[in-house]
């Protein structure tokens, strides 16, 4: 039979709020080093021609991703510590 208790695992929630933190400030800069490394095949690479522009075309796509991650990241963090805060608030009301 199932039972009726609830609980909350706090410590998971706390750790999978640092585990979205650290991945969003991780792949932040992976996109930078990315766009880096396709900076790098242009310039030095293929310096012109319609693969160049190309090249160009998709560098300027990928830069629309920079610093748009960890934003979704914090804001899953903030989520987390905003459910336990509120876990915590109703819980005084039932003990």
């Amino acid at each position: 039979m199932a039972g009726s208790e609830l609980v909350i695992d706090e410590e998971f929630c706390k750790n999978m709020g640092k585990y979205f933190e650290s991945r969003g400030d991780h792949l932040d800069a992976s996109i930078q080093e990315y766009i880096q490394i396709l900076e790098n095949i242009k310039n030095n690479s293929i310096t012109s021609g319609e693969v160049s522009e190309a090249l160009e075309s998709y560098i300027q796509y990928s830069r629309k991703m920079q610093n748009k991650i960890k934003p979704i990241s914090e804001s899953a963090k903030r989520q987390i510590d905003k459910f336990l805060q509120d876990v915590d608030a109703a819980d005084q009301y039932v003990f």
